[in-house]
Formats: C-alpha cells, sequence, structure tokens
C-alpha cells in the first residue's frame, strides 16, 4: 500500500449549491462516509473544527494535546473564521486567511503534513472549493467534508455502534448534526459505489460507514504514519 505525502481537507458548513463536478469526480474515485459529531456541552460556540482536529473537549493546552496524539505531524490551517483562528493560535500552527486558490495550493506544496482549509463563513465556498480540488497530486489525500441536518429515525435495536465509542466509553452524539466526506488517495483508499458528493449517495453507496469525529484525524495521521491505527 502506497503512504501518501501529506493530506488536503477541506470543510465546509454548507451543502453544495451548485455544479461540482471536481467534487464529484472525488467521490466517483474515492469511498465516501459519514462523521459523527459528539454532543456539545452547555451553549458553547460551535466545537465543529476541535472535533475534525481530535482534540474535543479539550479547550485549553491544544499545543501539548495535539502533540501527545498525533507527535510529529505538522499542521496547517487556512480559515477566515474566528474561532477557528483562535484554535490555530493556541495550537500554535501555521495559520491564514483564505485569499485565493494561488495561495492555497503554496501553502499545500509546502513541508506541512496535514493543511486543513475550514470555508466557515466564506462566501460561494463551492465554487471556490470545485476550483481548488481539481487536478491534485495523485500522492495527496483528498478530503472534502460538508455537514447536513440527520434524519429522525431511531434505530431502537442496534447493538452498540464503533461509532459511538471514543477511549473505551460511549459517548452522546449530536442528534442536530452530522458530517459526511468523500476521501480519495489512489494508493490506499477503497473506491465504492458513490457517485455524486451528496447526502443520499454517500449514506447508500458509501463504503466507510460512519466514524466518531475523535477517529477522523487519527485515521489519517495512521495513513500518513504518524500514528498506529485506533483500535489497533
Amino acid at each position: 500500500m502506497a503512504i501518501p505525502k501529506k493530506a488536503f481537507i477541506l470543510y465546509c458548513p454548507c451543502q453544495p449549491d451548485q455544479l461540482i463536478p471536481n467534487v464529484n469526480l472525488v467521490t466517483l474515485k474515492g469511498c465516501s462516509g459519514q462523521i459523527i459529531l459528539e454532543k456539545e456541552e452547555g451553549k458553547e460556540d460551535d466545537t465543529t473544527i476541535l472535533q475534525l482536529l481530535g482534540l474535543y473537549p479539550q479547550k485549553n493546552q491544544l499545543k501539548s494535546n495535539f502533540k501527545e496524539r498525533f507527535h510529529d505531524m505538522s499542521l496547517a490551517i487556512i480559515s477566515n473564521h474566528k474561532s477557528t483562528t483562535e484554535i490555530t493560535q493556541q495550537l500554535g500552527c501555521f495559520h491564514e486567511k483564505i485569499d485565493s486558490i494561488e495561495q492555497i495550493n503554496k501553502v499545500l506544496n509546502d513541508e506541512f503534513k496535514i493543511v486543513f482549509v475550514d470555508f466557515t463563513g466564506y462566501p460561494e465556498p463551492w465554487k471556490f472549493i470545485n476550483e481548488l480540488i481539481k487536478n491534485k497530486d495523485k500522492d495527496i489525500i483528498q478530503c472534502i467534508i460538508s455537514s447536513y441536518t440527520p434524519s429522525t429515525v431511531q434505530h431502537y435495536f442496534l447493538p452498540r455502534q464503533s461509532y459511538l465509542m471514543k477511549n473505551g466509553s460511549e459517548v452522546t452524539t449530536n442528534p442536530n448534526l452530522e458530517l459526511m466526506y468523500s476521501y480519495l488517495h489512489a494508493g490506499s483508499a477503497r473506491v465504492d459505489l458513490a457517485t455524486t458528493f451528496n447526502l443520499q449517495e454517500i449514506e447508500y453507496n458509501g463504503s466507510n460507514g460512519k466514524i466518531l469525529a475523535w477517529h477522523f484525524l487519527a485515521e489519517i495521521g495512521n495513513k500518513l504514519g504518524f500514528i498506529p491505527k485506533y483500535g489497533a
């Protein structure tokens, strides 16, 4: 199995509102699934980015906690959002505001192992994302994430699912918000039957199932060779 050079993660809190052929190509050629978020405590700010970075519910000492989990895996975050910027300040990682495709490609060509772009609050994000994801290096993990509101259908008789587990204990999940994602790396990712980046396709044809957000970056870190696979 080929080891990717780095990971390029694009997160947008809204679903696509226009044609996204380049994004759909990632779905078609790669594999897709859903990311389950933990229920937030009280009336705190949105914690999606913190959860995707594998740090929730930590609010202090983020730099040392990231180092403890992910060792020397270098991180660059590009975002205009205030709370994400505050996270980068605590992490002490590279941060820039979203400016242009050329700017982000320049960061992607630098030495960072994870380049995470957060489009929260960015106008017309899918036009930008669709262009940004085009013709990327095959040695790079490409991952596109978007949110959706889950259905209210309850599955009462399912056994306890792995995506409910964190450090050996069951967590309470967010009933109002979940994430969907498509993932592509020619050397390590399987190919499933999902063909377009939308919830119906990913839910019914994606092969990755559901994963707790706590494990998301750990899985990528494992593919990059920085940490053991969770559960191993």
